[in-house]
C-alpha cells in the first residue's frame, strides 16, 4: 500500500491577475441566471450614488477572475433555498479557492508533535520547515521550541489544547487578513497602547 500525497499547504497568495469588470459582469450574469429576479441593479438609484452592483465590484474587484467562477459555481451548487449570497459570502468562498482551505488547528497540532518525534531539540530549522509558519508561530507564541521538545507525555493534552488556542487565534488573524484587503485590516493595538480606565 502506498501513501496518498497531501496537497501541499499554499505558503503565498495567489498572483494571478484580479478579475476585469467584463469578466465580473460575465460572473454575475452567470450568478443571475441562477437566481432570476434576485440581482443586484446595475442602475444607480440617482442622485451620484452608486449602483448596488458597483458596491459587489467594490468588494470582490481584486480576487482572481477563477477564483470568483468557482465560488459562485460553489453557491450555486451548495446553496439552500433562492436567496442571493452577500458579497462577502462569495469573497470568502473565493479566498478559499485562491488559497486553498487550510489544515485544522488539530492536524496543526499533530504536526508540531511529530516533529519533536522525528528532529527533537537540536534540530529547530529541520523541525520549523517541516510545521510551517503557521504552526512555527503557534510554537514561538507558546514558549518555543525548546518547551516543546521538553513537555512531558503526562501532560501533552493541556499543552495540546495550549497550541490548538494558539493556532486558531493565529488562523483567525491570517484569515482576516487574506479576507480583506490590506486598507480595511485594523491596526493589532498593543497590551501598552490600551486605554485606561
Amino acid at each position: 500500500m502506498t501513501d496518498v500525497a497531501k496537497p501541499p499547504i499554499p505558503t503565498e497568495l495567489s498572483v494571478a491577475p484580479p478579475v476585469t469588470r467584463g469578466e465580473f459582469a460575465s460572473v454575475m450574469a452567470y450568478l443571475g441566471s441562477a437566481i432570476p429576479g434576485k440581482a443586484p441593479s446595475a442602475t444607480p438609484p440617482g442622485d451620484g450614488q452608486p449602483s448596488p452592483m458597483d458596491a459587489w465590484w467594490t468588494a470582490l474587484h481584486d480576487l482572481p477572475a477563477d477564483a470568483l467562477r468557482a465560488a459562485v459555481k460553489r453557491f450555486i451548487m451548495t446553496a439552500d433555498g433562492n436567496d442571493w449570497p452577500t458579497p462577502g459570502t462569495i469573497r470568502q468562498m473565493a479566498v478559499e479557492f485562491r488559497d486553498g482551505r487550510p489544515e485544522s488547528s488539530q492536524e496543526t497540532v499533530g504536526r508540531i508533535f511529530e516533529a519533536v518525534r522525528r528532529f527533537g531539540i537540536y534540530e529547530p530549522e529541520s523541525a520549523k520547515k517541516f510545521i510551517g509558519p503557521l504552526g512555527w508561530a503557534a510554537v514561538k507564541n507558546c514558549n518555543g521550541w525548546a518547551w516543546c521538545c521538553e513537555l512531558k507525555s503526562e501532560n501533552r493534552g493541556i499543552y495540546a489544547a495550549q497550541l490548538r488556542k494558539a493556532v486558531e487565534a493565529l488562523r483567525e488573524r491570517e484569515l482576516e487578513a487574506s479576507l480583506l484587503p490590506t486598507e480595511l485590516i485594523p491596526p493589532v493595538r498593543s497590551p501598552s497602547h490600551s486605554p485606561v480606565a
